[in-house]
């Protein structure tokens, strides 16, 4: 119903599930309409500011809201998405406006996509999967760069394999993130296949111009001359994979890849797995 914008928390902690309530007296009417879902490393920084520069989007104010990867104030009955359009500057919406924001974690991070659904059930989810091998030593390098971790990949892969499973580490996550079929396959159970578009992070590296294409479409906006897609984030000083640790992580993700591909109808394309 559009007249639902708050939730109660059941149960608690990061499985938290997000139950719609009647919407209450002074609580916004506002909605956001679409989410770059995911996922990390895939373009979603350029993504986001390409969008931007659309007449007829109106993204958040910082890309990664991170809204719904957090389990709400634990002690409120009700959480008012008043807290959420805070992100967002309404100043001048017209009707046609669609509203957006990028946060890639929420498709990986457990009851992210359930409380999206209990927000709007009708959101438009956008996510781009790029060739898992290369996103996950790109993460390593991002994580090294910011100071979180030492450079040592296979170190931090270890770390990432001894961990029980029950709580998500968002920085040794290197291998979960890449595992797309079951992120995949919650997503469609939530929402239906036409709210849902699946892009390639190569191709919207490679080729904008269609990319963009099946976005405007999919968004239902005009397809107006947008500047080239931004430069795509470039991690400094990250070197070249070797080809022992591709060839370590090829058998890791192939039955997963092989999984998606036939959840998707995709062909292998320039992915080493």
């Amino acid at each position: 119903s559009p007249d639902v914008r708050l939730i109660l928390l059941a149960g608690c902690g990061r499985n938290a599930m997000l139950i719609p309530l009647p919407l209450s007296r002074g609580s916004s009417r506002k909605r956001v309409d679409f989410l770059i879902t995911g996922v990390q490393k895939a373009g979603t920084t350029a993504l986001h500011a390409a969008l931007s520069d659309h007449p007829d989007i109106r993204m958040a104010k910082k890309k990664e809201v991170h809204f719904f990867d957090k389990a709400p104030p634990l002690g409120l009955r009700a959480v008012d998405f008043r807290f959420y359009h805070n992100a967002f500057d309404w100043r001048g919406m017209r009707r046609e406006t669609r509203v957006g924001e990028a946060t890639p974690a929420y498709i990986w991070w457990p009851g992210a996509l359930a409380r999206i659904k209990a927000y709007n059930p009708e959101m438009q989810i956008i996510v781009v999967l790029r060739d898992p091998v290369e996103r996950a030593w790109s993460q390593h390098w991002m994580d090294v760069s910011l100071g979180r971790k030492s450079e040592d990949f296979l170190e931090s892969i270890e770390t990432e394999l001894a961990q029980d499973g029950k709580t998500p580490d968002r920085v040794h996550s290197m291998l979960s993130r890449g595992l797309y079929h079951d992120q995949l396959t919650a997503l469609y159970a939530l929402f239906e296949k036409e709210n849902v578009l699946i892009l390639r992070y190569e191709d919207l590296a490679n080729d904008w111009a269609e990319t963009y294409a099946a976005i405007s479409g999919f968004l239902g906006i005009r397809s107006v001359t947008l500047p080239r897609l931004p430069q795509i984030h470039r991690t400094p000083n990250k070197p070249e994979i070797p080809q022992t640790i591709r060839d370590s992580l090829i058998p890791f993700f192939q039955e997963d890849c092989e999984a998606m591909r036939d959840l998707l109808g995709w062909d292998k394309g320039s992915w080493c797995v």
